[in-house]
């Protein structure tokens, strides 16, 4: 089963595999770092918003019990606007049991029902004495979460441009790294490999160090002396060969399975009465036409003849190999 791969990347190089798993890797952790800890900081401060409504819906609660007892809504404004101009108050309202709205101060955010924080906190009443407490109306606090937002929109730009920044310099770091402790040693390993397929055996890799880039430099040297050596017993065994070939007194000759005449010792030369074995290789070479020279195989088929009937001649055949 081939693994899977998006279009193009197989074509990039070993680099800029790096470099592009690298940088979705470091995008991907670093957007989900960036959700989670905004979606933090969001739930953050939405809960620090409902704790103030609370705390402010909770001291007026206490602190206009005695006013609103007594009907004394000039009392009652006066701490109503003591805290309207919080950025963050849409509106203080004080109702009373009987006689609906007393006080009402709005701040300077615009109400919006669907986002506000609201608390309602009843106002009671504790008579001297004994008496139950006696509940006098009620108190509604209502908070914008407008700078809430505002701040959560800044704190995410901030985030995302710190992450930007962090992802930016980790790559360009990464790259620098990459360069020097990864590309480098492989661009000079391929160049030696390459110069090794060439044909020139006696280069060698440089092993700069003993990671993994080390030991395939170390197992390319062993391949090369390897190769070296049996290149080395290949010649030396060749020359064995043609020295032989070169020097008996039989005469001796490899054909084409088409009946080219590709090979002949000077014996053979010799024999058949040419100056050398290169002239009797050219007379069984091609004519431009792609025939045979016959007319000089025919002239000399007397030779042959009188060649096979001498007490040095010997012939041995061989299956002709595919071309």
């Amino acid at each position: 089963m081939r693994p899977f791969a998006l279009p193009g990347v197989r074509s990039l190089n070993l680099h800029a595999k790096l470099m592009l798993a690298l940088t979705v890797l470091v995008a991907v952790v670093a957007g989900t770092s960036a959700y989670f800890l905004i979606e933090h900081q969001r739930a953050q401060k939405f809960s620090e918003l409902e704790e103030r409504a609370a705390r402010i819906s909770d001291l007026f609660s206490r602190s206009l019990a005695l006013p609103l007892w007594n009907v004394d809504r000039g009392a009652i404004s006066a701490q109503l606007a003591a805290l309207a101009p919080n950025p963050e108050v849409v509106r203080f309202t004080v109702t009373a049991v009987g006689y609906g709205i007393v006080a009402e101060v709005k701040g300077a955010r615009r109400a919006d029902p669907a986002h506000d924080v609201v608390r309602v906190r009843a106002i009671e009443y504790q008579p001297p004495g004994d008496a139950p407490r006696e509940k006098l109306g009620e108190v509604r606090v209502e908070l914008s979460t407008a700078l809430a937002m505002q701040a959560m929109r800044d704190a995410r730009s901030a985030i995302l441009a710190t992450i930007a920044a962090v992802v930016a310099t980790l790559y360009a770091a990464t790259l620098v790294l990459l360069n020097g402790m990864v590309r480098s040693p492989i661009n000079r390993l391929e160049e030696m490999v390459d110069r090794i397929a060439a044909g020139n055996l006696d280069v060698r890799c440089a092993v700069e160090s003993d990671d993994e880039l080390g030991r395939l430099a170390a197992r390319v040297n062993a391949m090369a002396d390897r190769l070296w050596e049996s290149t080395a017993r290949l010649y030396e065994s060749e020359q064995k060969y043609r020295s032989i070939v070169e020097n008996a007194l039989e005469g001796i000759f490899r054909l084409h399975r088409n009946g080219w005449l590709e090979e002949a010792n000077p014996a053979m030369a010799r024999l058949l009465g040419y100056d050398s074995a290169r002239a009797l290789v050219a007379a069984g070479t091609r004519e431009p036409s792609g025939r045979l020279r016959r007319s000089r195989w025919k002239r000399s088929s007397s030779v042959w003849t009188a060649a096979a009937k001498s007490p040095n001649w010997s012939c041995r055949s061989r299956a002709p190999t595919a071309r």
